[in-house]
């Protein structure tokens, strides 16, 4: 009896487990290279499971792009490419950054052909600073804002002295996940087979064949994943990809590793 009730309750702990993210371990990973270190990706001792949720849209149902006019120009003139389809933010001088961008939103809604694909605004949640930077998203009630969305490309320029920071969703990128062991290993002098370095080690996907990654979407995903006896697990995004025709852009994808533990009420 004492027994069936040990492994009752792993079953019930093993099953509860994983339902309250204790600690958000979110972090930007385009295109590591570099090898991992000690304080890479999240700490995870202790924890029986882990949430591991890569997204390469702000929104996973349509394509969300901004461009942040990084040095204003009142005199310059600043356009945007959708598709290949351009749009002037209309003709300056602007007084300020802020009449630049709403100028420049209301020429892409008022766009014929543009306007069919995104809407755009001037948005001041991008950063602490309040600053307003336009704001491009795929349209609402259209194939452009969908559960299968379709996408677009996306570019901007602008003359004079003005100076523009594109970023946009990502299209497409490859994850690998490392986990880091607790083991602690045996065997002879350095040289022998047995020493070998408790360091990271990568997880395979368990569709993979012979290559341990986890293809991407735009959807993200989400898997939850055993993480007992590690120390740390981080995630690598690699061969991170927009749209051809994008321009020069800052791709915002991200992976967050979640460790969980048992229910609470808090």
């Amino acid at each position: 009896m004492a027994g069936d009730l040990v492994s009752l309750s792993y079953v019930v702990t093993n099953l509860a487990a994983g339902r309250s993210p204790s600690a958000i371990g979110g972090y930007d990973a385009s295109d590591v290279t570099s090898p991992l270190t000690d304080t890479s990706g999240v700490p995870i001792s202790g924890r029986m499971a882990l949430f591991v949720l890569p997204a390469l849209r702000i929104d996973p149902f349509r394509r969300t792009c901004y461009v942040n006019v990084a040095t204003f120009d009142g005199s310059a003139s600043y356009g945007v490419s959708i598709d290949g389809n351009n749009v002037s933010a209309g003709a300056g001088p602007f007084a300020t950054r802020a009449a630049l961008i709403t100028a420049w939103a209301a020429a892409i809604n008022a766009d014929v052909t543009v306007s069919a694909i995104v809407q755009a605004d001037s948005w001041t949640g991008y950063d602490s600073s309040a600053t307003p930077v336009l704001r491009i998203r795929g349209k609402a009630n259209t194939a452009y804002y969908a559960v299968d969305p379709s996408t677009y490309s996306f570019n901007a320029a602008a003359t004079g002295t003005a100076v523009l920071e594109l970023y946009a969703d990502a299209e497409s990128a490859e994850m690998r996940l490392y986990a880091h062991p607790s083991h602690n290993p045996s065997g002879g002098a350095v040289y022998d087979a047995g020493i070998r370095s408790t360091t990271w080690r990568e997880i395979a996907a368990s569709t993979a064949t012979g290559l341990a990654r986890y293809a991407v979407g735009t959807g993200g995903m989400a898997m939850r994943m055993d993480c007992s006896g590690l120390l740390r697990v981080a995630a690598v995004l690699l061969d991170v990809a927009g749209v051809a025709g994008d321009g020069s852009v800052t791709y915002l994808a991200r992976v967050d590793l979640t460790p969980c533990s048992l229910e609470s009420t808090t």
